[in-house]
């Protein structure tokens, strides 16, 4: 008898957000973040980081002229983001999932001419799969390194990712474009069943997670 072909019946994905919330003045701003439930952003040393800019691109070649940690073990939050906030000069801040600013999966950009600005976040969509195998494709912020910053995926087979490891298999992003696809291997899936994929930043220490993004779907 050959076997029942696997086939997702369902996929869904979910990242880091950024919104801006409430009015600028002189010590900073006030930006809500929504992460996952099942996050702990002051446990897991979530940070904002800070840079002057007139793009709504990270410079992640130039060190922020500030960082706040998060302050509240809250997945969502409205948190006050002090900084020397200037009238007339632009700002982007991005939201890291770590102690690093080369863990920023998320963005916010506030233009020097006061106008609603711009966003970035990462993202993760479904690609292939097979026997033995699943494919997504991902989009990282702009002019990012995902190798250079040793950028992972990994899979359970859960409702979503895990803070806590344990996954059935993982693999370490192959490509230093901000723009890819990644595939994991030795995963064999089951009928009726729902998996989880999430991105990690880095590999974080021990007790801490730098999940940015996951990918849930039912076969």
């Amino acid at each position: 008898m050959s076997e029942e072909p696997i086939g997702v019946s369902s996929a869904s994905s979910g990242t880091v957000i950024l919104a801006n919330r409430g009015t600028k003045q002189g010590e900073g701003v006030n930006i809500q973040y929504t992460t996952f439930p099942n996050n702990k952003p002051l446990e897991y040393a979530n940070q904002f980081f800070v840079w002057e800019s007139d793009s709504p691109n990270i410079p992640w070649d130039r060190d922020p002229i500030a960082r706040v940690p998060v302050g509240q073990d809250q997945y969502t939050f409205t948190q006050f983001v002090k900084f020397n906030y200037q009238v007339g000069v632009g700002y982007v801040i991005g939201y890291a999932v770590a102690n690093d600013p080369a863990a920023i999966c998320s963005s916010i950009f506030y233009p020097a001419n006061e106008q609603p600005g711009q966003g970035q976040q990462l993202k993760m969509a479904m690609g292939s799969y097979g026997p033995g195998y699943v494919e997504v494709s991902y989009d990282t912020l702009q002019q990012y390194n995902p190798v250079a910053n040793h950028n992972y995926i990994a899979i359970w087979q859960a409702p979503q990712a895990s803070y806590k490891g344990g996954e059935m298999s993982a693999a370490s992003i192959q490509y230093p474009n901000t723009h890819g696809q990644a595939t994991i291997m030795n995963v064999n899936l089951q009928i009726n069943s729902t998996y989880s994929i999430g991105y990690f930043m880095q590999k974080a220490p021990e007790g801490k997670s730098a999940l940015a993004s996951e990918l849930t779907f039912t076969t």
